[in-house]
């Protein structure tokens, strides 16, 4: 036998009052009906907060990856600055020093020399590189 009070309370209206079937059956089905809507309402409120922490650091990981991307974009263009202006000093292409045969600028025909050099360039590249490799300038003063 159900002891439970509402099951008490309701087969006793029923005994009495068998006209209200219906309305016990509404307010029965509203009420399972909003424990499921409160259950559903629940899991999606934990489904976004764990959704909003996923965001949050997502965001963090991309801010990072940005930062490094934009680190390595600044360098990439530092080396090619350098490497145009060695091609421009060594008469080379600037964009492949004649190693690509499809390069736009010289289909593989600009290796250093094949322009004219920049011969103060060259004068202050070599007088760099001699004194930072003295046994090289050494070398090179007594021969």
């Amino acid at each position: 036998m159900d002891n439970d009070p509402y099951n008490l309370m309701k087969d006793q209206i029923l005994k009495t009052r068998p006209e209200m079937a219906p309305m016990l059956e509404l307010i029965e089905s509203n009420s399972q009906s909003g424990n499921e809507k409160a259950y559903q309402e629940t899991e999606l409120l934990s489904d976004n907060q764990k959704l909003l922490k996923a965001v949050k650091r997502s965001k963090a990981i991309n801010n990072k990856l940005l930062k490094v991307l934009q680190e390595v974009e600044a360098d990439i263009e530092h080396q090619d600055n350098i490497m145009e202006q060695l091609a421009n000093t060594l008469g080379a292409c600037p964009m492949c020093f004649g190693y690509d045969s499809e390069c736009d600028e010289c289909k593989g025909e600009g290796t250093p020399g094949t322009y004219s050099l920049n011969y103060n360039k060259l004068e202050i590249l070599i007088s760099k590189l001699l004194d930072k490799h003295t046994q090289l300038n050494n070398f090179l003063t007594k021969n």
